[in-house]
């Protein structure tokens, strides 16, 4: 996606290129993340802003309700995951070891 910026809640001061944006991610495709931006643009979580200009560039930035969905639950939930994904990380490979063995 050439010329697409990604941009976090705080826009004016945290924006990366749509490359670093699925680096943060975890290395997503570019089908992958056209089809997730679509989709949170059509839940009115992102907004997409275009520039004129050769080429011509793209920002997305969160909208208000983005940013109220990352502040809110998305904070609450890395905060248990801080403090419980250990144990559900060893609970889901224990839940996998008998499949794993059942497969051999």
């Amino acid at each position: 996606m050439p010329g697409t910026r990604c941009c976090s809640p705080h826009c004016a001061t945290d924006r990366a290129d749509a490359a670093s944006c699925r680096t943060r991610i975890g290395g997503l495709s570019d089908k992958a993340m056209t089809e997730a931006l679509r989709r949170l643009l059509g839940h009115g979580l992102i907004e997409r802003r275009g520039y004129a200009g050769t080429p011509p560039r793209v920002e997305y930035c969160l909208t208000p309700l983005g940013v109220s969905l990352v502040e809110g639950p998305m904070r609450a939930l890395a905060a248990w995951f801080d403090e419980f994904g250990a144990e559900l990380l060893d609970a889901q490979e224990d839940a996998a070891r008998p499949l794993r063995e059942y497969g051999r």
